[in-house]
Formats: structure tokens, sequence, C-alpha cells
């Protein structure tokens, strides 16, 4: 995607620090946090998991009233309170299952979010200053390059390559293109078209695609109180989402 950019439009070199700051991005957004995610993941359902990760929303907004001085309004914080009312409700139901370790994976998801939430609120600074095509594609291939590091640190690298099954390889190809790839283009561009805190609020909508195909594909039962909390969670979203920049 870089090279193909590049064909189209001259742009100056990055310097040292704009690559310190891609490289940090690149192993927060795309390596660590996902790494943490799919840690949570092997111990709570997914439909938990996305409310939880999709509470980073409201750390972009808080970390950014924070740090570069944004005033909360009374519409932010009421639609702050109403995300949280959402995965708290989803959580205590979630508790009250006997599911293994749900504490620890719901921390691993959340530490998660609140990392993404960082990379969203660098990259709403870096999309404008280098382009949202180059960052999204340093970015991830840093974190494609730590992937493979940490993978051939804890496995036989070529033995695994060689003896993963067929299945195996399509659904990863299928993942990486379009769950993984594309999403990133378009949210970076997001980003760079309407801001960090609209686009991170408006993509609060995945938790209820997640419910859908959980139910679908992973049999994952969709509970009254999931559907409450997933309300909540989207009515905040859209409350900032309408909101200016």
């Amino acid at each position: 995607m870089r090279l193909w950019n590049q064909k189209k439009s001259s742009e100056p070199a990055l310097d040292k620090k704009q690559w310190a700051i891609v490289i940090v991005l690149g192993l927060m957004g795309y390596y660590l946090a996902s790494y943490l995610d799919f840690l949570g993941l092997q111990t709570i359902s997914a439909g938990l998991e996305r409310l939880i990760i999709f509470s980073y929303p409201t750390f972009v907004v808080l970390f950014s009233a924070i740090f570069y001085r944004r005033a909360l309004t009374a519409t932010v914080i009421i639609a702050l309170g109403l995300s949280y009312i959402g995965i708290l409700l989803v959580f205590i139901e979630s508790l009250s299952l006997a599911s293994t370790n749900i504490l620890l994976g719901s921390a691993f998801v959340l530490s998660s979010a609140i990392i993404f939430s960082f990379f969203i609120m660098g990259s709403g600074v870096m999309v404008h200053c280098i382009g949202s095509v180059r960052f999204t594609a340093y970015t991830m291939t840093v974190a494609s390059v730590a992937t493979l590091t940490h993978f051939a640190f804890h496995h036989n690298l070529v033995l695994t390559v060689t003896t993963i099954p067929l299945e195996v390889y399509s659904l990863s190809l299928i993942m990486a293109v379009f769950a993984t790839v594309l999403p990133a283009f378009l949210m970076n561009n997001g980003i760079k078209k309407i801001g960090a805190n609209s686009t991170a609020i408006l993509s609060s909508v995945g938790p209820i695609i997640t419910l859908v195909l959980a139910n679908q594909l992973l049999q994952e039962t969709i509970t009254n109180t999931q559907l409450l909390g997933t309300f909540f969670v989207l009515a905040g979203g859209l409350m900032v989402g309408r909101m200016k920049e």
C-alpha cells in the first residue's frame, strides 16, 4: 500500500522523531493491544470482550480532556456514563456465570482498550502530519515484524509454518484482509476526516454486530442484559458521535 501510494504522490521523508512515534504507535496499537485482546478472549466471551474493548472511545475522550485540556461537556459526561453502565451490566451478568478467570481475561481486554486509546490519540496527530495511508502502512509493518519476532521466540517457525492446516491459512488470510488491514485503513482515514474522538465513539457500533455474529457462529447466547448493555453503549456512542469535534 505504501509503494502504491508513493507512485501517486511525492511526500517528504519522515524525520527521526516521526519514525520513533510511528514505531511506538505501531507496537502499541497493532501488536500489544491486539495480543492482550486475544489473551482475554481465551477466558471471556466474544460479546463481553467487544463491550470492554469498545470502552476505548471513553478513554480517548477522558485522556484528551486530561492531556489536551479539552472540556468535558454535560452531554459527553452523560454519554460516558451510559457507556460504562452498559459495560458494567454485561460484566456483572458474566460474573454470575461459572466462567474461569473472567476477571483476569477482562483485565487483559481492559488493558488492551486503554493502550488502544493512546494509539487512537496518537493517530489523530500523525495522520495529519504524514497522511493516513503512510501512517497505517508503516505502523502495521512495525506490528507485523513484532508479531513474527514474538512468534519465532515461542515456536519453531519453519516447523510450524509447514504443519499448519490449509484451513488456518485461509481463515488467517480472510481475517488479515477484511478484519485487520481494511478496517485499519478505513479507521485512520476516518480519523483524518472527522477526528479521533468522533471516530472512536462512532466505531462503538461494533459490539452489537459482534453479539449477533457470536450467536450465529459461536453459539453464544444473547441475553436481555447483553442487549440492554449494548443499547446503553450505543446510545452513549451516538450522543458523542453527533457532536462536532
